[in-house]
């Protein structure tokens, strides 16, 4: 069995606190935040989601969504040199896992209905009744 290197290790580390923490983000979203917005008049909700996703970018949320696929790619670099073992096979799994499910998933589907929504005016004679 190789040792991991280093880089590996730290790579692997960090990847992996920002998959759970942005884990974290999307199953509190989709389970009690959508839930609440559901409970509200359109008019209330089109305000709360349009200003979810402008803070959105400017918070930690923001960093984390940008921060957590680069060290899932740096996991995978890392652990593409370690593939023949066991650990390497994680690495390289747990890296490809949330770039496919959690980033690419959130940029084709999510990223453009927030759009959608977001390009809704506020007021007057477009806005939803339901």
């Amino acid at each position: 069995m190789t040792e991991p290197k280093p880089f590996a290790v730290i790579a692997a580390l960090l990847a992996a606190l920002g998959c759970g923490l942005m884990g974290g983000v999307f199953f509190a979203f989709s389970t009690f935040v959508m839930a609440g917005l559901a409970r509200l008049p359109a008019i209330d909700s089109l305000h709360a989601m349009q200003s979810i996703n402008q803070m959105a970018g400017r918070t930690l949320f923001g960093a984390l969504f940008v921060v957590t696929p680069l060290a899932c790619i740096a996991s995978i670099v890392a652990g593409w040199g370690l593939r023949h073992e066991a650990v390497g096979k994680f690495i390289l799994a747990g890296g490809a896992t949330y770039l496919l499910f959690g980033l690419l998933l959130t940029i084709a589907l999510n990223i453009p209905l927030n759009n959608q929504l977001d390009a809704v005016p506020a007021v007057g004679a477009d806005y939803p009744t339901e």
